[in-house]
C-alpha cells in the first residue's frame, strides 16, 4: 500500500506541473501589452517578417517622416499662389565696353570749297578771273565778279560760269565812266555739276573788245550728296 501510494502522487505532481506550466503561458499571452513593454525595447529583428501590416497599423498614425524617401508618392501640384509685390529697383550696373567703330558713312552735303580773285584783272579778252578746283563728286556752284569799265563808250560784258560741260552766262551793259554810278556792275551766276573724277570749275569774264578790268570775284562750290534734275 505504501509503494502504490507513492505512485500515485508523483502522478498527480507531474499532471499539476504540466498544467500550471501551458496554463502560465496562455495567461501570459493573453494579458501582456504596450503598458508591459519598456518603449525602445522591441527592435526590428524582434518582429517576424511581414508580422506588421496595414491591417495592425491604426489610421493616421504614421508620419511622413515614419516612411523611407520616395517611398510616398508626391501630391498634385498646388494652385499658383498670387503674384507678390515688385521689387526695389536694382543698383545701376556699370557701363559697358564701347563697341567698335562703324564703317566710315557716305560724304553729306557739308563741304565746301572756295576760291577767290580780289585784285583787278583785265578782260579786255576773254580771261580765266577765277580757278577752283574741286574732287570728284556733286556740287551746288555760285560764283559773282564787279566789272568795271574804263573805255571812253558804252560797253558790253559778259562772264561765264564753267565746270565740264556745265555752264551759266551773265551779261551787262555798262556805260561810259563819265556817267555817275553807270560803269560798274556786279553779275552772279550758279549752276549744278557733278564731277565724275577730279576737275576745276572757272569764272572767265570779257569786255567786248574795249578797255575794263574785274575785281572781287569768288567762286563757291558745296558738295551735296546727289542731284535732282
Amino acid at each position: 500500500m505504501p509503494r502504490l501510494r507513492q505512485g500515485l502522487y508523483a502522478n498527480i505532481v507531474s499532471t499539476l506541473a504540466l498544467l500550471l506550466a501551458l496554463g502560465g503561458t496562455s495567461y501570459a499571452v493573453a494579458n501582456i501589452t504596450g503598458k508591459d513593454i519598456k518603449n525602445g525595447s522591441v527592435t526590428g529583428k524582434d518582429l517576424a517578417r511581414n508580422s506588421v501590416n496595414s491591417g495592425k497599423v491604426r489610421n493616421g498614425s504614421l508620419k511622413a517622416k515614419d516612411f523611407k524617401s520616395g517611398e510616398l508618392p508626391a501630391g498634385a501640384p498646388g494652385a499658383a499662389g498670387p503674384a507678390g509685390p515688385a521689387g526695389p529697383a536694382g543698383a545701376t550696373g556699370p557701363a559697358g565696353a564701347t563697341g567698335p567703330a562703324g564703317a566710315t558713312g557716305p560724304r553729306g552735303p557739308s563741304a565746301a570749297f572756295t576760291a577767290a580773285n580780289a585784285a583787278p584783272t583785265s578782260i579786255q579778252s576773254e580771261t580765266n578771273v577765277v580757278t577752283l578746283s574741286l574732287p570728284a563728286g556733286s556740287y551746288v556752284l555760285n560764283a559773282k565778279a564787279t566789272i568795271t569799265n574804263s573805255y571812253t563808250g558804252e560797253v558790253l560784258t559778259r562772264c561765264r560760269l564753267v565746270a565740264g560741260a556745265s555752264e551759266d552766262v551773265a551779261r551787262a551793259s555798262l556805260t561810259t565812266p563819265t556817267a555817275a554810278g553807270g560803269n560798274v556792275e556786279t553779275l552772279p551766276m550758279t549752276l549744278t555739276h557733278t564731277f565724275e573724277s577730279a576737275g576745276e570749275a572757272l569764272l572767265r569774264c570779257y569786255n567786248f573788245g574795249a578797255a575794263g578790268h574785274s575785281e572781287h570775284a569768288r567762286i563757291t562750290a558745296v558738295q551735296v550728296a546727289s542731284i535732282t534734275p
